[in-house]
């Protein structure tokens, strides 16, 4: 499981990266930035099961509460950091990407 996460992350670096290029005008980086966003939705698809069946059960069941609790309140400060619905914004510019790749 740690290497996936190392893989996703390479994927996500190779994502900023190509980004950056296409936002600065390199219109040619948009094969990079679709690739790199694919990669990682295939590692997610395969990774979030293994969390979700696995790992945080078994997380539910050894855990203790007051780390639970922890927990949970690290992952809305993230959400709150990164401001709410900012996944929409990625949606749309892989969409926006799609339509350039396909014109």
């Amino acid at each position: 499981m740690l290497s996936e996460h190392e893989e996703g992350r390479g994927y996500v670096r190779g994502l900023a990266q190509a980004l950056e290029q296409w936002q600065k005008g390199d219109k040619s980086a948009a094969r990079a930035v679709a690739s790199n966003a694919r990669g990682y939705a295939d590692v997610l698809a395969n990774h979030i099961p293994k969390e979700d069946d696995i790992l945080y059960p078994m997380g539910e069941n050894i855990l203790p509460e007051g780390v639970k609790k922890g927990l949970l309140e690290a992952y809305e400060a993230v959400e709150k950091r990164l401001g709410e619905g900012k996944h929409h914004e990625y949606i749309h510019l892989i969409e926006e990407l799609e339509k350039e790749l396909k014109g």
